[in-house]
């Protein structure tokens, strides 16, 4: 079997490298950067913020120089600029979780061992993606030595969110995750289980969504029934380029992504249905009159979406972009403030959503953007006086946030 790995490999690289014989198995200990088995979806990274879950795959492209200096690790500029070739060493391959090893190793996308071997000479620079099989097309460049590597994904395409029984949604969006061949030094690890596994950070190339409803006071608990969460006008499609991120997040609106589209609406817009119960849901206890269900805080939490600009786009045919309308929230709810027996009021507010890098201090002139690598946290409350919205940013690392009332 180890032979057979060995000649595939050996037949995609178009060079002559010599593989380490079995006990030397390529695995990785990956953590989130400030991000056979079920998918996993909503943000990556657990209560710390690092942590990578053990049911998630994601796929690895390395590649494979020998050094004139013999080297067993070396920066990405020495690597790409030194002399020899660099060759194509393991090309979008699947690396799951090995219980054996506590690191992640190759395995096959049913199940099973499908290991990558170290090579006896030379250094390996690894570029890689999560989840494994997503939506798209993803490719790695690292032919050009002045210019730095990068990962593209093109044609990405999120999951879906919804709530449509109870209040926990169903959350099928995807916290799409990359690391570039220059991010860590190119190594070769051959040696004991200890030291072969190679520590890479994926950095979040998505925005992170909260929306937390709530009652403003005491008073109001009972007084509100939710029935239906729309985030209206949203992108659901994309092509990623990392080449186009800073080497930190930063408050600024250049986006790595572009060709912006929608996976299922037409006529410029997608909207999605956060929360839609027909019976609806109490914001505190129930109102007197009804036996209702009901919930300290709705809470339509863990949404990953596609960094967009939140104002109205004009479609740009060159880039690839179709027209949107401004993103916006709207809540359908029921107001019981009327007696027992009475019909309760029915309402329908709706209200735009801002994100990063706002025009000056005014929020109204520029509502801003969702940005990669951020957390957005929208706190809704409702009042009998007023509504209430005060949103907060969170950075996956560290951010100044916004408010807003509305």
């Amino acid at each position: 079997m180890v032979a057979a790995v060995a000649a595939m490999l050996a037949a995609c690289t178009k060079g002559e490298i010599v593989y380490e014989e079995t006990g030397s198995e390529i695995g990785f200990r990956p953590v989130a950067g400030a991000s056979t088995k079920a998918p996993v979806y909503g943000p990556q990274g657990g209560v710390d913020g690092v942590t990578y879950d053990q049911g998630e795959a994601f796929g690895v492209f390395a590649y494979h120089k020998v050094l004139a200096s013999g080297a067993t690790s070396a920066a990405w500029d020495d690597f790409a600029a030194g002399t020899g070739t660099m060759n194509t060493y393991i090309y979008d391959g699947r690396f799951a979780y090995d219980d054996a090893n506590s690191a992640w190793a190759g395995q096959k996308v049913g199940g099973g061992d499908n290991p990558y071997y170290w090579p006896k000479t030379g250094v390996l620079a690894f570029a890689g993606y999560s989840p494994w099989g997503i939506t798209g097309t993803v490719a790695v460049d690292v032919t050009t030595a002045e210019q730095s590597p990068k990962l593209t994904v093109s044609g990405f395409t999120q999951g879906t969110y919804t709530c449509t029984t109870g209040t926990t949604p169903v959350n099928n969006t995807v916290d799409l995750m990359w690391f570039d061949a220059d991010d860590q030094n190119a190594v070769n690890l051959t040696g004991s289980a200890a030291t072969r596994s190679v520590a890479v950070i994926f950095r979040h190339a998505c925005s992170w969504i909260d929306f937390n409803l709530s009652p403003a006071a005491d008073a109001d608990k009972g007084k509100f029934k939710i029935l239906k969460v729309t985030l209206k006008n949203v992108y659901t499609k994309g092509s990623f380029d990392s080449g186009k991120c800073a080497e930190t997040v930063t408050n600024d609106k250049s986006v790595p992504w572009t060709a912006y589209g929608f996976s299922s609406a037409a006529s410029g817009k997608e909207d999605i249905v956060l929360y839609d119960v027909a019976a609806g849901v109490f914001l505190g206890t129930p109102a007197a009159q009804t036996s209702a269900a009901a919930v300290d805080v709705l809470q339509l939490n863990g949404l990953i979406a596609i960094p967009q600009d939140l104002e109205l786009v004009a479609a740009d045919e060159e880039a690839g972009t179709e027209a949107k309308d401004p993103t916006s929230l709207e809540i359908v709810y029921q107001q019981y403030t009327v007696a027992d027996g009475q019909t309760p009021n029915q309402e329908t507010i709706s209200f735009r959503l801002t994100g990063s890098d706002t025009v000056g201090t005014d929020p109204i002139t520029d509502h801003g953007s969702w940005l990669y690598g951020r957390h957005y946290t929208y706190n809704i409350t409702f009042g009998l006086q007023e509504i209430f919205i005060s949103p907060s940013v969170i950075d996956w690392t560290d951010e100044t946030p916004v408010s807003m009332n509305n």
